[in-house]
């Protein structure tokens, strides 16, 4: 702690500067800090060109000083912050010491006042540079953040002025050598930091260094690019250029189909291949229908509104729209009336398609041409087709709007035509079936469709009863032999929990809408499935601009996918704030250009305005128009070297949820209208599994404050289901909480109590809960509520189709019932679902009670335990010896091992998950990873751990030194014995030892087996071999987001020291505690023991548990710098 006198001087320097602290700003990282500092370094130099010398040599001010604000402006351009810190050293002939230089920045200030301002800021620090760095950080209570540098992320120093720098933990140091030959030197974290991105920022410093000779050019306007890398950033994102005809439309296209294909299968319905439409049937039925559209009045140009289920009509009134050169306005019947009244009003509709079933939904007055009974002219000659170019608009599709009212988009032919044409390049449809279940008030619609029409496959119309019905999918795909499925990010996450089986007719499994999250369902589902997985991005102003096709096994594919590389003839650009091309790595906002662009806003010109902008810069054209028009998407990304685009996110006003684009701003808007609330806010939160929620704040007048379940029901009057928060998400609060600029500080709402564990007050599942308490608690642990209120709905809580997918399995699998999907999707309050539940339950007899209270319902596999659990073992005898050396010899619990509460445990060689159950129950709120390469194995793993459910992360595969494939042999009748490295020879060994043991230590019965030694171990050392991957265990935790393992615990059959080689130097840090079963072979132990202390853990080797005396397993306990432990052995 500092001194009283440091304290003092300390309180008026640092407080007021450095509180609150700033935000982190460094430069792009090559890979995710992690929670343990790295120390590993690297360095290379930089000669400045000369007119950076020049400049620097020209200036007054210290050089440590024009670093300094070189650095600051740089970090601007990367980070948008404004408040930046940068590190310094103090005066030479002073102690090592690392010094803060606050500075802010504003982007419209000239250079030279933030020069001066580094300059008052180093004089400043020099004052009190006796006070060290750590001091200083205890000071600002900023001293427990020890994997980074809490003030500052890169530092500067004048060689020749500066004493040296004391170790500050910062990721970058640049050193300026020289005087007439001046060089940057740059020290930085190898592990964080690419040599390529160190070099970059280098030259971004040298030439602002440069620029300084022009001392009244603003922050903004520093261009601190290269010419070569400005080029580069431009082209980067360009998609390949091809010519297009300005007339062609989609309508060409699919005429070209008719022509070439009339008589092959255009639609099918799910149900039956007897029932389909030709491409001849399909135009001459859509013919007929735009003649009695036209001769109704519909002329090119006007808006016509579709209101009808999904169904063959739907795709032939679409088709006759367009034929009458109109432009379609789908509406969605699933909507509540208000939103359906302003989209028919706001789009000035000439007419509306609709059955009668659905006309009370459409305001009062709408001309209406209604579907039910009417029978077309026969003869298709009459109709006739209006000239059309790419620039007529195909559909108006409407989206979230902030002011309350949502905004249309209005698309061109062009931007249809341009996609399709692309997509089957990528996934030609000829001859084969795409799956339309999309709504056409949802842009892939378009896509699904025409990208199947236009080139010869065929549609396979879901009606809505299949179209939300998940769970029959599979037999869908497999009879109707689907080809090509286009789904929302959400639907995919939904198909992966109930798709296990092969669909060899599946090709094209492509995603879009929001950002593709890889979860372990989906890792399993296209280890099944041998089909790609295409992830797409594009807002609805411009439809899918980039694609990312995922390679290799699924096991290695990134937790949050890249959103790929353009598509043809888009143009994508990543500007940052001050509207310049982001370099590699850095983050910023994406900007579309290019013929996939939007008409605009329709009735909206405003704002098309503001959204659809004309870029102006340098190096952008090659030709002599000076501009481009340009949609800003309001996305951030960030482009790799290669051209692939990153996704970030979207700007806080703006969401994506579920696929469902949201503007908050709307949201907000129609809370503030509510009588009794005063002031409304809204923003999305992230859970720790990575799912999204919705929340909204009010501040509600004193006496007249209106019910949770009142707001929710006006909110649900007005907006689609899914932009109403649950009644748990809806949170009062006494005031919204307001930036600096008087606009609502999202980032300081309060954290809904739903996202931290309230789940505490849940108690776990046990093998002795009823049907009723397992329902409860199933709930209460997926919707992350404690309390569940008896009146309100599965949907009122905040239940969507994918919770209700992952309850419905959940319930199904451990009370071996078959309740329906639906029944949940219906929204019935608990006491209703429970009844459900009971009843299908009751209709497979006592099965569900079985499996609820653990009585002997599986008599292949289950296996009653001494302290009354019941387990699954695909050798039941096996299990009890793994019951007594983990639960009775405590093998894993001794030399002071520690199960800390909310702990990381990874269990390698998980078997059948005793050891995961152990470490469960006795370290409340811990996390599991549970690692085991054996199928068998692994799925009695997985049935025994499903009531901890999201606690633990099962995965199939082995670990090792490296990434490959190898052969694992399996012994069916000694399972646990499976190894990469079979030897008969030591496992008859070990196995007869361990026979012995148990013969000698209660088990009497074994005895007469050794009169039939040879043959007993030859029987139960019968062995089958199979593929396995093994990965290493650094690559796996990396995949699963794991950054701090407490307990690492091994039972890998001699691959112990393979595993131990497969953890990075820069992982060793983070791992706490190991257990590890070594086979002391060739001197396996000690060489396992010796890695351990030299990575500075205390080491203990247990004595032999009696089962184990006298054969070669022996057991290590490692602890990180002896915290817990005694002596090492």
């Amino acid at each position: 702690m500092p001194t009283a006198a440091v304290d003092e001087r300390a309180q008026a320097h640092s407080f007021s500067i450095f509180q609150p602290p700033p935000n982190e700003a460094s430069l792009p990282f090559a890979r995710t800090r992690s929670r343990a500092y790295s120390s590993k370094r690297a360095s290379l130099s930089l000669k400045l060109p000369a007119d950076a010398v020049a400049a620097l040599n020209g200036l007054a001010a210290p050089r440590a000083a024009a670093l300094a604000a070189a650095v600051a402006c740089v970090l601007y351009h990367y980070s948008n912050e404004q408040r930046l810190c940068v590190g310094t050293a103090p005066p030479a002939g002073s102690p090592p010491n690392a010094l803060p230089l606050l500075l802010l920045v504003d982007p419209h200030m000239p250079l030279a006042a933030l020069l001066d301002a580094a300059t008052t800021a180093l004089t400043a620090a020099g004052h009190h540079a006796d006070i060290t760095f750590d001091e200083l950080l205890d000071l600002l209570g900023l001293a427990d953040i020890t994997h980074r540098n809490p003030l500052f992320s890169v530092a500067v120093r004048d060689a020749h002025e500066q004493a040296p720098l004391s170790e500050s933990r910062c990721d970058v140091v640049l050193t300026c050598t020289g005087s007439d030959d001046c060089v940057l030197e740059a020290d930085y974290s190898s592990r964080l930091i690419s040599p390529d991105t160190v070099e970059r920022f280098c030259n971004h410093v040298a030439r602002v260094l440069a620029a300084f000779d022009t001392p009244s050019l603003t922050i903004k306007s520093v261009d601190y690019l290269q010419r070569e890398e400005r080029a580069t950033l431009l082209t980067l994102g360009q998609g390949e250029l091809q010519a297009w005809p300005s007339s062609l439309t989609v309508l060409d296209l699919f005429a070209r189909q008719v022509a070439a294909n009339a008589d092959m299968p255009a639609l099918y319905l799910c149900d039956s291949d007897e029932r389909w439409w030709t491409y001849r049937d399909l135009d001459q039925i859509s013919d007929r229908y735009a003649h009695a559209l036209q001769a109704r009045g519909a002329r090119r140009g006007d808006r016509i509104g579709l209101c009808l289920q999904i169904g063959p009509e739907q795709l032939m009134w679409l088709l006759a729209i367009l034929k009458c050169g109109s432009v379609v306005v789908p509406i969605d019947v699933t909507f509540p009336r208000y939103r359906i009244e302003n989209i028919v009003l706001n789009s000035e509709l000439a007419d509306v398609i609709a059955e009668n079933s659905l006309v009370e939904l459409l305001p009062e007055g709408t001309r209406t041409f209604m579907t039910d009974g009417f029978r077309p002219d026969s003869e298709t000659n009459r109709f006739q087709s209006p000239e059309l170019s790419g620039e007529d608009p195909v559909y108006l599709l409407y989206t979230s709007g902030s002011t309350g009212r949502p905004k249309g988009v209005l698309m061109p032919h062009r931007s249809l035509a341009n996609l399709v044409s692309w997509q089957n390049t990528q996934t030609a449809a000829a001859g084969k079936r795409t799956f339309h279940r999309t709504s056409l008030t949802f842009d892939v619609s378009f896509q699904e469709i025409f990208a199947t029409l236009c080139f010869g496959g065929a549609l396979v119309i879901a009606d809505e009863a299949e179209r939300g019905n998940i769970s029959e999918w599979p037999e869908i795909f497999q009879r109707q032999r689907i080809s090509r499925v286009f789904l929302p990010v959400i639907a995919l996450h939904q198909f992966a929990e109930f798709s296990g089986a092969p669909l060899p007719d599946l090709e094209d499994l492509i995603v879009a809408g929001e950002a593709l999250r890889i979860t372990p369902s989906v890792m399993r589902l296209f280890r099944v499935l041998d089909a790609r997985l295409i992830n797409q991005y594009g807002p609805t102003e411009s439809h899918v601009v980039t694609s990312h096709i995922m390679e290799g096994s699924s096991a290695g594919w990134p937790m949050l996918p890249p959103i790929g590389r353009p598509i043809l003839n888009a143009h994508i650009l990543v500007l940052t704030a001050s509207g310049q091309p982001a370099p590699i790595g850095v983050l910023g906002e994406i900007y579309i250009a290019g013929p996939q662009l939007a008409l605009g806003y329709f009735g909206q010109e405003t704002l098309t305005s503001e959204r659809f902008c004309e870029l102006e810069l340098a190096g952008l054209h090659s030709g002599q128009q000076p501009r481009t028009r340009a949609y800003r998407t309001g996305d951030y990304g960030r482009f790799t070297a290669d051209g692939t685009i990153e996704f970030a996110g979207r700007r806080d006003e703006q969401v994506k949820l579920r696929g469902y684009r949201i503007e908050l701003g709307e949201l907000e808007n129609m809370l503030a209208s509510i009588p009794g609330v005063k002031h409304a806010a809204a923003t999305l939160w992230t859970d720790d599994r990575g799912e999204s929620l919705l929340a909204a704040y009010v501040v509600c007048e004193r006496d007249d404050a209106p019910a949770d379940t009142h707001i929710r029901q006006i909110l649900k009057e007005k907006l689609p289901d899914y932009m109403v928060p649950s009644v748990s998400n809806l949170i009062r609060i006494d005031a919204i909480p307001l930036t600096a600029t008087g606009k609502v500080d999202r980032r300081s709402l309060p954290r809904p109590a739903s996202l931290d564990d309230a789940l505490g007050n849940i108690p776990a599942l046990t093998r002795a809960d009823s049907v009723a308490e397992t329902i409860k608690t199933i709930w209460a642990r997926r919707l992350r509520v404690s309390y569940i209120d008896p009146q309100l709905g599965f949907l009122d809580l905040g239940g969507h189709s994918l919770l209700a997918i992952q309850i419905i399995s959940e319930i199904n699998e451990r009370l071996g019932t078959a309740v329906p999907l639906p029944e949940l999707l219906r929204g019935p309050n608990l006491t209703r679902f429970t009844a459900v539940v009971e009843r299908f339950a009751g209709e497979h007899g006592d099965s569900a009670d079985s499996a609820a209270n653990g009585t002997e319902a599986d008599a292949t596999s289950g296996v009653r335990l001494p302290n009354g659990m019941l387990v699954f073992a695909p050798y039941p005898p096996e299990a009890h010896y793994l019951y007594s050396d983990i639960y009775e010899y405590k093998t894993y619990d001794q030399y002071g091992i520690r199960y800390s509460a909310n702990a990381s445990i990874v269990d390698v060689g998980a078997n059948i998950g005793l050891f995961s159950l152990y470490a469960l129950e006795h370290a409340p709120g811990s996390r599991v990873i549970a690692i085991e390469p054996v199928p068998q194995l692994w799925t009695q793993l997985r049935r025994n751990v499903a009531a901890y459910g999201e606690r633990v992360v099962s995965v199939n595969l082995a670990l090792g030194e490296r990434d490959y494939t190898g052969e694992l042999t399996y012994y069916p009748a000694t399972p646990g014995m499976s190894s990469l490295h079979p030897d008969m020879t030591e496992e008859r060994a070990l196995l007869g030892t361990i026979l012995r043991n148990l013969a000698e230590n209660g088990r009497p019965e074994i005895q007469p087996l050794f009169a039939q030694e040879h043959q007993y171990l030859q029987e139960r050392l019968a062995s089958e071999s199979f593929p396995c991957r093994v990965r290493r265990l650094s690559r796996v935790c990396a995949e699963l987001g794991v950054e701090v393992i407490d307990l690492l615990k091994i039972d890998v059959q001699k691959a112990e020291l393979e595993v131990l080689h497969g953890i990075d130097d820069t992982d060793w840090p983070r791992i706490r505690q190991l257990v590890i079963e070594v086979h002391d072979i060739d001197g396996q132990l000690q060489k396992i023991t010796d890695l351990l202390r030299a990575r500075d853990y205390v080491v203990r080797v247990g004595e032999q548990a009696p089962i184990h005396r006298g054969s070669v397993v022996r057991f290590v306990y490692a602890i990180q710098g002896g915290a817990g432990a005694s002596t090492a052995a």
